[in-house]
């Protein structure tokens, strides 16, 4: 009795396409997974600085008296440096009452969120928006 073994050399496109299949989504979750860690740590540096300015509003608000009267007294103490966001934004002293400080942070859209959300944690946020990347936050020094 003669057989005939019909000898498989090579690879069938199926597993070829299972292959692909595999790295591609390999490739996504690799895509994902960094466009994340790069927003998280773009809104961390954000919150940094954010709570600097935070910082230096209640210092002068404990030397002045609850006044700031300008941006140029602010950026003096934050350091002109620290009056740009990551993203290379401005940040910019808004309407000033007694104890209330009205601050913009201009950030990306990804990451205006996030800081936003890390924000009402501080009980002397009185409110922090996000419109269209610029963060406003409403602050009482009082608090």
């Amino acid at each position: 009795m003669k057989r005939s073994i019909k000898s498989s050399i090579g690879v069938t496109l199926l597993e070829i396409m299972l292959v692909l299949a595999i790295a591609s989504m390999i490739v996504v979750m690799s895509i994902r997974y960094y466009q994340s860690a790069s927003n998280s740590q773009q809104a961390n540096a954000a919150l940094q600085q954010v709570q600097a300015v935070i910082a230096a509003m209640d210092n002068l608000g404990i030397a002045g008296g609850y006044n700031v009267a300008s941006q140029s007294q602010l950026s003096a103490v934050v350091g002109s440096a620290n009056m740009i966001t990551p993203n290379k934004g401005a940040i910019t002293l808004g309407t000033v009452t007694t104890s209330t400080y009205e601050v913009a942070f201009v950030l990306t859209p990804q990451t205006c969120p996030n800081v936003a959300a890390k924000l009402k944690a501080n009980p002397k946020s009185a409110a922090s928006v996000c419109s269209a990347g610029t963060l406003t936050l409403k602050y009482d020094a009082k608090l």
